[in-house]
């Protein structure tokens, strides 16, 4: 851990966790603080090792409360670096994706640091909410960030009246991508981390830079006809060749399973039978339609080798078994296995 006056930062591997630190004032930044975490992310930016920064609050109770009104009130210097809020709302040029971990209050320039990140986790205890308007007060970056994010009608209520909204309200309206227990924002953060550091470089600068310039046209055929030279770069880099030809020479190593960020499992293929694990798919031999043999309550079967056993016999038997559908399965044609997947995840 790097201790800096106004945030600590910890070096993970490709990643690195940016701490706000000022716990005193709920991670309120000051005018030194924006201009000490620009010159934090310019590091990020240059430094080739690093492929991702994770933004995050010191202590439990708050992410950022936005700007800090005990120091304006004071006389304290207002400027602010070109970056904008933390170094991060005007940073038009990033090619290294920012997750924040939200893991307490995010007031004004707090959420719209969140805004401006790529991917949002929030703990349960989080709060998100623009109240400049109590205060007389206007977001500046949130008055442009939130209308984009959530539309029109949601944004100015949320403005205009200052009310704050909770994390999966926020996951909801598409703020937030993953909510998460108290305490465990970071770690959840570090996951989706992880997860981007297995793609390409090139292929991740690519995409900030063409969703952020395509976000500039209001019609799509225009946003899809431009001619966008990071795409182009992409074209000539060395992993567009590659990793097409290492998918094609080792396709087990390539097809790996969807990692499993947060609580949700990877997708299943629909309409297709479920392969014939431990006995739990089976065609009818009896010549007529074959509704699952497996009533709901057997479904939770685990991945002990038990599954079988626990089965009806006539499930184990895979003959003669034939019975009524149960409720929610549904009879396929003669001879079919059931089309119904087991969710054994």
């Amino acid at each position: 851990m790097i201790d800096r006056e106004f945030c600590a930062l910890d070096r993970q591997g490709a990643v690195l966790v940016v701490y706000l630190k000022r716990p005193e004032r709920l991670n309120a930044l000051h005018s030194p603080a924006h201009f000490e975490l620009s010159a934090v992310f310019d590091e990020v930016e240059a430094d080739p090792a690093l492929r991702c920064a994770v933004i995050t609050g010191w202590g439990d109770k708050a992410f950022c409360a936005g700007n800090d009104l005990k120091f304006q009130a004071a006389g304290g210097s207002m400027e602010r670096p070109a970056t904008g809020f933390a170094g991060l709302t005007k940073r038009y040029d990033r090619r290294k994706p920012v997750i924040a971990a939200v893991n307490g209050v995010a007031f004004g320039g707090g959420f719209e640091i969140t805004l401006a990140a790529d991917i949002c986790v929030a703990a349960e205890n989080a709060a998100f909410a623009l109240t400049e308007a109590k205060v007389g007060l206007a977001p500046l970056a949130g008055m442009h960030l939130l209308p984009r994010r959530v539309g029109l009608k949601v944004a100015m209520g949320t403005m205009l009246t200052g009310r704050m909204i909770g994390p999966e309200r926020a996951r909801t309206l598409g703020l937030v991508n993953d909510v998460t227990k108290p305490g465990e924002s970071l770690a959840r953060a570090l996951e989706w981390a992880r997860s981007i550091e297995e793609c390409s470089p090139a292929a991740v600068a690519t995409i900030l830079d063409v969703v952020r310039s395509g976000l500039r046209f209001a019609d799509e055929r225009q946003a899809l006809e431009h001619a966008y030279p990071s795409l182009e770069e992409l074209r000539s880099h060395p992993d567009f060749a590659e990793g097409p030809r290492a998918f094609a020479e080792k396709p087990p190593a390539m097809a790996k399973a969807v990692p499993r960020l947060g609580r949700q499992a990877a997708p299943r293929l629909v309409g297709q039978p479920a392969p014939d694990r431990a006995g739990l798919s089976r065609r009818c031999s009896a010549g007529r339609a074959a509704p699952c043999a497996v009533p709901p309550r057997h479904r939770q079967a685990d991945r002990t080798g038990q599954a079988q056993a626990r089965l009806p016999a006539a499930a184990r038997a895979g003959a003669g078994g034939c019975r009524a559908p149960e409720p929610g399965y549904r009879a396929e044609g003669a001879g079919q296995p059931c089309q119904r997947r087991l969710d054994l995840a």
